[in-house]
């Protein structure tokens, strides 16, 4: 895929019917930021810093994100700020769980190898979400559900080669200049075909910090990786692997602001346990049909469900089929809203 594609491929966005919207959505969302105070000399410093890194390290995801400024009139460093926002909140020791998200890598002897995702976010829901195909790229194209004016792979993708995965957000307490898992994502999709390779390009840079990826490819081989800013930390050897919004190794969970505001994750530990419940941590591996069911579920006395409806609301429920190569997706709660599917 040539560089100018990448470039087309982010100013196709501002061609979506409710791209208007999208851009003053956008643009008060930017004013609610800088109204926090969040930019200072040394976010300032750490935000160049972070642009540097990228467009060493990633130079066709940051030319998707030129394409997006070109088509929307908006300036990259406004979109870049955007970006990182939950990173500069953790920076100022401010951090909030206003985007949560479940996210369930199982190998299923009935379905075989898929991702499911449910998006949560607080706060008033003013963001545009889109499923698209990419038909081209070094993995033969990828499927991928994210937003408007944010890189393709905002919160899930599956390339051709059968490889899947989605991410949660992860309020952390250190940081560092790294990769930005919103670019790892599509860059991952767009380089590697299997969890080897994936893990091997994980491992070859320094992270950002926050944030886990769920994993899993063709042959059924998943991973949870939590993107610690000290290096990630890798969980593979099971049939199933989830995560909440929360570190759990042993070896990242002093960096989680679970650690220091445990109050601020009591809605992330109750999903999890469901996840965990769900697969007996790990050791079984549900058919798609039953993960849509808990994912649309909403818990009972003493339990918390996964579809959100109080200070969170789930946004959609993504299922990536490796065996079918197709997303199936809610553009709303699972619970009530129709699914929609694509296929790459």
């Amino acid at each position: 895929m040539t560089p100018d594609r990448f470039f087309e491929r982010g100013r196709l966005q501002s061609r979506h019917p409710r791209a208007a919207f999208a851009r003053e959505s956008f643009l008060a969302r930017i004013a609610r930021l800088r109204g926090l105070g969040l930019e200072n000399a040394h976010t300032t410093a750490f935000l160049r810093s972070q642009m540097e890194f990228h467009r060493t390290i990633a130079p066709l995801q940051m030319l998707e994100l030129d394409g997006i400024a070109d088509g929307f009139a908006l300036d990259l460093d406004d979109i870049w700020l955007h970006l990182h926002a939950g990173t500069l909140t953790d920076l100022q020791n401010n951090a909030t769980l206003d985007d949560g998200c479940s996210a369930l890598a199982a190998n299923s002897p009935a379905d075989g190898p898929y991702v499911i995702k449910n998006r949560d976010l607080g706060g008033p829901v003013e963001l545009v979400q889109i499923a698209q195909i990419h038909a081209d790229g070094a993995t033969g194209g990828m499927v991928v559900l994210g937003s408007l004016i944010a890189p393709s792979a905002y919160s899930s993708g599956m390339n051709r080669a059968g490889l899947a995965l989605a991410d949660t957000h992860v309020p952390v307490r250190h940081h560092r200049v790294g990769w930005l898992r919103y670019l790892l994502m599509g860059h991952l999709l767009d380089s590697c075909s299997d969890l080897a390779q994936t893990l091997a390009e994980i491992r070859n840079h320094p992270h950002c910090g926050g944030g886990t990826l769920e994993i899993i490819d063709k042959t059924g081989a998943a991973a949870a990786i939590e993107l610690a800013s000290t290096g990630p930390v890798i969980e593979t050897g099971r049939l199933s692997h989830a995560r909440s919004n929360h570190y759990l190794r042993p070896e990242t969970a002093e960096q989680s602001i679970s650690f220091s505001k445990p109050e601020a994750l009591l809605n992330s530990r109750g999903r999890i346990n469901q996840l965990v419940r769900m697969t007996h941590n790990g050791a079984l591996a549900p058919d798609i049909k039953s993960a849509r069911a808990t994912m649309s579920s909403h818990g009972g006395p003493g339990e918390e469900g996964l579809c959100q409806h109080r200070s969170s609301v789930t946004l959609s429920c993504a299922v990536y089929s490796v065996r079918e190569l197709t997303l199936e997706w809610t553009d709303g709660s699972p619970c009530c809203t129709p699914w929609q599917k694509l296929q790459l």
